[in-house]
Order: structure tokens, then C-alpha cells, then sequence
């Protein structure tokens, strides 16, 4: 009686041919493979940063003799919010801020500011999702006086729209009656201030991560120029 053995690469080979000839006629079954490609994740938005939204510096000119350089650094730089999130209250907000400065940007820009003497340039902070930024402005004429101011604009990243200064303060841990007061308590006895009456809180402040920066604002006894000043108090 024959035996037959069994080959197992003739066995190979064919199955080979098998599924190569199924394939060409369309017989070949479908795939049972349940693996599947996750979508990509999406990239997350962007941190909000407080940005220039334009700036500007040179020295002045003297206008007495052109030729000469007046001994100030004409700059203005113009803060601008950005969140990754645009949209109208983003857009006004940043329009409120730069409607407020760009007069003296325009002026530096068309060599147009004569006498006048710009620096304007801000601080920011960014805390429990809500923005703080402080812009200061100086003001002056070559060989005569200047005006300081200072103003705060506040945005609240989650409810997406502007906040008040009080709900700033409270977003950073902090109450604005009472900072206020210790604002004017804490420069009392400071130059010529010596009774509450003479100095009030203004409604620009900042928090620095341990403490608050409020505008006190007052006027001197004597000389009656109104006079203002920045107090640090802590939390």
C-alpha cells in the first residue's frame, strides 16, 4: 500500500494561490478586524495673553532746536486681549481700549506731536480666568508740566464680557470696600497727607499673585496740584 506524506510548503503554496485567486474574482471576505483609528484630538485653544495691539518709541525732538534730541523717550504701547475665542464683546472691549490711546500713537506715527510728550504703557494680569490691565498714561508739553492718569479695564474670560473693578477684586480673592479703605488708611502721614479727606481710592487696581496695586489719588495741601500715587497692600 502507497503512503502519501504530507508537504506542508505545497500546502502553503497553494492556500497562497487560493486567496490570491479570490482576491482577483472579488471572493475575498471581508475584513473582521475591529480596529479602528481614534480621531485626532483636537488642539485646545490658545492662553489668553494680553498683547500690543500697536506700539511706537523714539526720542523727542526739542522743538526749540530741531536738530537736538529732547531728553524724553517718546513710547506708547496700546494692550490688546487675545483669548483664541474671538467675538463682538472681545472686539468692543479691545475697541474701548484702543479708541482711549490711539490719538497720541497717530501723532507719534505722522511726527505730528509737536511739543507734546507721550508715555503710555501697560501692566496685566491674568487670574481665575478674568484679566486685568492697567494702563498708564503721562502726558506733557516740552519745558512745562505733565498729567499722569491711570485706567484699569477688566474681562471675564469665562462669562466671555467686561467686569467691574469690585468683581475683579472678588474673582481674586479680594473686597474692594475694604482695599480702598486700607489704600487710603496706608498713605496717610505719607508727604503732605494727613487727613483722610484729602486723598480718595481711585477705581483702577491690579492683583500681582500675593497682593493689590490700588490707585490712591489725593491733592497736596500747600501746593493744591492734584497728586496720585500707586499703594501696595496685601490681600
Amino acid at each position: 500500500m502507497r503512503q502519501h506524506r504530507f508537504r506542508p510548503g505545497v500546502f502553503i503554496l497553494t492556500a497562497a494561490l487560493l486567496l490570491c485567486i479570490l482576491s482577483a474574482c472579488g471572493g475575498m471576505p471581508p475584513s473582521t478586524d475591529s480596529t479602528t483609528t481614534p480621531p485626532p484630538t483636537p488642539s485646545p485653544s490658545p492662553a489668553a495673553a494680553v498683547v500690543d495691539a500697536a506700539s511706537i518709541s523714539r526720542p523727542a525732538v526739542d522743538m526749540l532746536d530741531p536738530s537736538k534730541e529732547f531728553d524724553w523717550l517718546q513710547q506708547v504701547a496700546i494692550p490688546r486681549l487675545e483669548t483664541g475665542n474671538p467675538s463682538a464683546s472681545l472686539d468692543n472691549f479691545n475697541a474701548d481700549i484702543w479708541e482711549a490711546y490711539r490719538g497720541p500713537l497717530e501723532k507719534l506715527e505722522a511726527g505730528e506731536e509737536e511739543n507734546e510728550l507721550y508715555n503710555i504703557y501697560y501692566e496685566n494680569d491674568i487670574t481665575d480666568s478674568v484679566v486685568g490691565i492697567l494702563v498708564y498714561s503721562t502726558i506733557g508739553w516740552q519745558y512745562s508740566e505733565t498729567v499722569y492718569s491711570v485706567d484699569g479695564y477688566y474681562y471675564d474670560l469665562e462669562s466671555d464680557c467686561p467686569i467691574t473693578a469690585a468683581e475683579y477684586v472678588a474673582r481674586c480673592g479680594g473686597d474692594w470696600e475694604a482695599l480702598q479703605t486700607q489704600a487710603v488708611e496706608g498713605i496717610l502721614g505719607i508727604g503732605d497727607y494727613q487727613d483722610s479727606e484729602d486723598v480718595a481710592a481711585g477705581d483702577a487696581v491690579l492683583y500681582n499673585g500675593q497682593g493689590f496695586q490700588v490707585e490712591v489719588s489725593g491733592v497736596y495741601s500747600v501746593s493744591g496740584y492734584p497728586w496720585t500715587v500707586f499703594y501696595w497692600i496685601d490681600a
